[in-house]
C-alpha cells in the first residue's frame, strides 16, 4: 500500500516538473539576447504573460525550498 502512495506521489511530482518546465520554456525566449538587432521587441501581452508565469515559478520554488 505504502508503495503505491510513493508511486502516486512520484507521477504526482513528475507531472508537476513537467508543467513548470513548460513555463520555463515559455520564458527561454525572453531570456536569450539575439546578435542582431540589439533590441528585443515583446508586445505588451508577451511581458505580462512572461512576468506572471516567472511568479508562479518563483512561488512554486519557494515552496520546494521551504518545505
Amino acid at each position: 500500500m505504502e508503495n503505491n502512495n510513493e508511486n502516486l506521489n512520484s507521477e504526482q511530482k513528475m507531472a508537476e516538473v513537467k508543467a513548470w518546465l513548460a513555463y520555463a520554456d515559455n520564458l527561454t525566449k525572453y531570456g536569450v539576447m539575439p546578435r542582431y538587432p540589439n533590441e528585443i521587441e515583446v508586445d505588451e501581452y508577451m511581458a505580462k504573460t512572461a512576468v506572471a508565469q516567472a511568479s508562479k515559478i518563483l512561488e512554486w520554488a519557494k515552496g520546494v525550498i521551504i518545505k
